[in-house]
């Protein structure tokens, strides 16, 4: 990937996608082109950009786009979870397995 591609998929996204932009190394390696002064020089441009908003007392987080560890039950799960009840529900009552 280029780096002006690689630069406006970063910085310049004009709709929601499912996907990444790029994937995770190609920052890195972005990161380790431009240096220090690189990021640097693109945050005191983001503060330009943004003015007098930076120094809101209030920021506002959109969170939605975080990925959540979800489990969803399958049959073998259920059975397990099946068989463990009935096992301590056997063992309460006195009843060998």
């Amino acid at each position: 990937m280029e780096k002006k591609s690689l630069l406006s998929g970063i910085l310049c996204l004009k709709s929601f996608q499912n996907k990444a932009p790029c994937h995770p190394t190609e920052l890195v390696h972005f990161r380790k082109r431009i240096g220090a002064a690189g990021v640097e020089k693109i945050f005191k441009m983001s503060a330009q950009i943004h003015g007098d908003v930076i120094e809101d007392k209030t920021v506002n987080i959109d969170s939605t786009v975080q990925e959540k560890y979800i489990t969803y039950p399958t049959d073998g799960k259920l059975a397990v979870k099946i068989i463990n009840r009935f096992n301590k529900l056997a063992k309460h009552h006195g009843i060998q397995q």
